[in-house]
């Protein structure tokens, strides 16, 4: 198999060589389950759908696994704010995201880690990089546990950034810090925070920083080096970068391969909650086909820019000819299916292709009221008969001819014993039947009836089977 994927790392086009063979692991960032999933969280799901699709087509084993943060600043700020807990919210919105996988027709991952049930597994990678002098408790008594980024030289090499060239983000709280760019592996409690939102540490209750919890759960289930780490380019830095630098620091080889997809625009600005332009895949895919709308979202080259304004006449009609790609697909697929399906029903007879099918007998119309015999079949039309002498059903009562149903024919000649049923029902009757042998050569002649004839009901022919 060659496959060949850029690697953001490198910044080139590469040859893709699983770690082990037949076997593919991908780690990709998942949602913080702080609200609905729009278009731009899903984006990066059918990407990574279609990746895990074409792999296992080649015949890999494919493992997938994607984090669920469950617990977060805007999650405790929105729960707080909506006066529930926040372990509830998040569980309300992580549902919605399984939903969304649904609807867009992506196959579950492998396994989905929530960051609150791998508290343990972060506290310990944090310990690591403390021993190893890349990490730093606050000294204001906080709780707090950073990473110190200038302990790291390597830092800034996924997003080739410089550190002189950072600045500190906006909403970073600069408490306890060494260096404004310094990040947070551990979040001491702070007051009127749940007291669920915090679990006992060496350096008091808190809770994961984001950065941390990723490297921790991907190294549980992939192990210290797996193949493919993805996610959004809005994820390229800080956070994957924060991630590399702090599992590389701690010894830990971790990706071999950054994948990026690029983002879902809205008038022109990156889709994010927090701006407030989503379009939410719940609301999209009433409108529209979900299956249209996933066409949508992989038509563009995955590290291509998405316009997705439901105003604008260009995004409707994107979708529009996307449902039409879909029927014509699907009408493709049909036609296909009713040309390649084996055909089930018999064989059918020789004769079919010779001609109409042979008749054991041949009839002629002659009366209008033939005796329902085994000679003379019981149509419902006029009376017919035989155009050759039936055989005789062997039997040790003797049966006699019907006077209705004549043996007789153009193409067969009379019987030579005596005048015929029709010409002895048309004659006057005789005083007696003579029941001397003609002096003409053939069998005898039977007896000859002379009074009107006999009643089907008594007629003794024998009735057909």
């Amino acid at each position: 198999m060659t496959l060949k994927l850029y690697d953001t790392a490198t910044r080139s086009v590469r040859e893709f060589v699983p770690l082990r063979e037949d076997e593919v692991s991908i780690y990709h960032c998942g949602l913080t389950v702080q609200a609905s999933p729009h278009l731009g969280h899903i984006r990066k799901e059918v990407v990574f759908d279609v990746l895990r699709r074409w792999l296992q087509y080649k015949g890999l084993r494919v493992k997938v696994v994607a984090n669920v943060t469950d617990i977060d600043d805007k999650i405790l700020t929105k729960s707080a704010e909506n006066g529930e807990d926040w372990f509830a919210l998040a569980y309300r919105f992580e549902r919605e995201l399984h939903d969304a996988y649904a609807s867009l027709g992506c196959i579950p991952p492998t396994y989905e880690p929530r960051a609150t049930g791998h508290v343990p597994e972060m506290l310990e990678l944090t310990q690591e990089l403390i021993d190893a002098g890349h990490a730093y408790v606050a000294p204001d008594g906080s709780g707090d546990v950073y990473f110190d980024v200038m302990s790291w030289p390597r830092y800034g090499e996924l997003s080739g950034m410089k550190v002189d060239e950072m600045e500190p983000a906006a909403d970073a709280d600069p408490r306890g810090k060494r260096d404004p760019r310094d990040f947070a592996l551990w979040k001491g409690h702070k007051q009127g925070e749940p007291e669920t939102a915090s679990w006992p540490s060496p350096w008091g209750r808190g809770r994961p920083g984001w950065h941390l919890e990723c490297s921790a759960m991907a190294g549980k289930y992939l192990g210290d080096t797996f193949d493919i780490h993805g996610g959004g380019i809005d994820l390229r830095f800080p956070h994957h970068e924060n991630e590399l630098a702090q599992s590389a620091a701690a010894g830990r080889g971790f990706a071999r391969y950054w994948m990026h997809n690029a983002w879902v625009t809205m008038a022109g600005e990156k889709m994010s909650k927090s701006l407030g332009n989503t379009a939410l895949v719940s609301e999209v895919t009433k409108a529209y086909n979900p299956r249209a709308v996933r066409f949508f979202l992989l038509s563009p080259h995955y590290r291509s820019t998405i316009e997705f304004s439901p105003a604008d006449e260009g995004t409707r009609g994107s979708l529009s000819e996307a449902e039409k790609a879909i029927e014509r697909i699907d009408s493709f697929l049909k036609r296909g299916l009713e040309l390649a399906a084996p055909t089930t029903s018999s064989p059918m007879p020789r004769w079919t292709t010779r001609g109409s099918p042979p008749s054991p007998r041949r009839w002629t119309t002659t009366s209008a009221h033939p005796p329902p015999s085994r000679r003379c079949s019981r149509p419902s039309g006029p009376a017919i008969r035989r155009s050759r002498t039936p055989t005789r059903r062997r039997s040790s009562t003797r049966y006699w001819p019907s006077p209705r149903c004549s043996t007789s024919s153009a193409s067969t000649p009379a019987r030579a014993s005596g005048p015929t049923v029709t010409q002895a029902a048309t004659s006057p009757p005789s005083s007696t039947a003579s029941s001397a042998p003609s002096s003409s050569s053939g069998p005898p002649p039977g007896p000859r009836r002379t009074g009107p004839p006999p009643t089907p009901s008594a007629t003794p022919w024998p009735q057909p089977a």
